[in-house]
């Protein structure tokens, strides 16, 4: 993981911390969009959303995210 990337980003939604998602192979490499912004994942919320570089939070990604079990 990028020594300047931040393991958890507070969640503009509900002022909690957002936890950042990993490849899954490697559990190292966080997630980008297409340009370059990191995912988290609010667990409060259960959504995703995306941050700058900058450490601005650019969007909402998801409006919720369900989680199944097999």
């Amino acid at each position: 993981m990028s020594t300047h990337t931040k393991k958890y980003h507070e969640c503009p939604q509900h002022k909690c911390d957002g936890i950042i998602i990993v490849d899954v192979e490697s559990e190292k490499i966080p997630r980008t969009d297409g340009h370059g912004n990191t995912f988290y994942y609010c667990r409060e919320g259960q959504h995703v959303f995306s941050v700058s570089k900058s450490g601005e939070v650019v969007k909402d990604v998801t409006s919720k995210i369900v989680i199944m079990a097999s």
